[in-house]
């Protein structure tokens, strides 16, 4: 019987994905579950806002190829609405996401895609591009903003350190399809 990880192994996960985002577990925590909760803070009018700008940076004509091929099979209104019902979810908000595609499983539902640490530049780039756009005016504009980068950072860098933990045989999608490591 194939057993998961152990609990060694995600404590050294951990360990990486602290020293690759710069940002501490316990530092992500605190940005998500400040009560406010983010998706309270920030708004899930915004958090939809926020992953349309995203998309329609992914899409855009000057988004490097092996990043845009990533997500050849979906429209940019598709993604958006399955990024923003999971931020929503994820950030404190009600269970969206849950409610509409299953538990969340995102290193699972990643780990087809060969996303390396030129694919999690380039999210991040366009995430903080759109986060720039979206997320402005108010006092409490730059330390939203802040908490919301922290979250992504941590979550890119758990994304690309985090493939090797999946079973196989629990990948949410095909692995042969993207193996170049965008």
């Amino acid at each position: 019987m194939a057993t998961g990880p152990s609990y060694i192994q995600y404590t050294a996960f951990y360990a990486e994905v602290e020293a690759a985002s710069g940002i501490s577990r316990a530092a992500r925590d605190v940005a998500v579950g400040t009560p406010p909760s983010l998706a309270t803070a920030v708004g899930v009018p915004t958090l939809r806002a926020l992953s349309t700008a995203f998309y329609t940076r992914v899409f855009a004509a000057d988004t490097p190829p092996a990043f845009r091929g990533l997500f050849a099979n979906v429209t940019a209104t598709e993604a958006a609405a399955r990024q923003s019902d999971y931020l929503i979810e994820a950030l404190g908000g009600p269970p969206v996401f849950t409610a509409s595609r299953g538990a969340a499983a995102l290193l699972g539902r990643h780990a087809p895609y060969a996303v390396g640490e030129a694919g999690a530049a380039v999210w991040l780039r366009l995430m903080a591009d759109a986060v720039a756009e979206v997320v402005v005016g108010g006092e409490d504009a730059a330390a939203l903003a802040s908490r919301l980068m922290v979250f992504f950072r941590w979550t890119a860098w758990y994304i690309v350190l985090g493939r090797g933990l999946v079973n196989p045989c629990r990948v949410v999608g095909y692995r042969a399809k993207h193996d170049g490591g965008a």
